[in-house]
């Protein structure tokens, strides 16, 4: 079977294959193909501005955002379908729908485009000193959810244990 993506953007349709010597041969299978320019996405998309990656942080930071998804689809300006998660576990969804000029510009035509930030206060007080990571999950209207912006970054508060295995100082005098 050929398809044309010059003249077809989508085709459904059956497809026989066979085995020879295969006990469940020839089978039938539907086909859907859907085609894509180079680049193009489908999914959520975006990513997390602070903490930096690597950075140390303390106290509360402020984690910054931006997602966009693909028309028809659309992110609900509520921000009720981002999710923050740290080290794997959602703790919380961050205040979305706000204006940044550069996403703006770069993405016109996006639902979302005059609101894609996204912040969300983290306290730091509540993790272990040490490493930890960082990322948004994002689900627009359409059901399709893409995870973005993952990273790591430190966390020291004084007076908090250091997570993970310590360490001692050598010098080369001492050793």
């Amino acid at each position: 079977m050929f398809i044309d993506p010059d003249t077809a953007a989508s085709f459904t349709g059956s497809v026989t294959v066979s085995a020879p010597g295969a006990d469940n041969s020839p089978q039938t299978v539907t086909v859907v193909y859907t085609y894509r320019e180079a680049g193009a996405t489908t999914a959520p998309f975006g990513t997390i501005d602070t903490p930096g990656q690597g950075e140390v942080v303390s106290g509360t930071v402020i984690n910054f955002g931006w997602a966009l998804t693909p028309q028809p689809g659309v992110i609900p300006t509520d921000g009720s379908t981002i999710w923050v998660y740290v080290d794997g576990v959602p703790v919380g969804q961050p205040v979305y729908d706000q204006y940044r000029q550069d996403i703006a510009d770069a993405f016109p035509g996006y639902a979302n485009s005059d609101g894609a930030v996204g912040y969300y206060f983290l306290d730091t007080t509540q993790l272990a000193n040490g490493l930890h990571t960082i990322e948004w999950l994002v689900t627009d209207d359409l059901g399709r959810a893409q995870g973005i912006g993952s990273r790591f970054f430190w966390v020291f508060n004084e007076n908090l244990k250091v997570q993970g295995t310590p360490f001692r100082h050598c010098s080369s005098a001492g050793q």
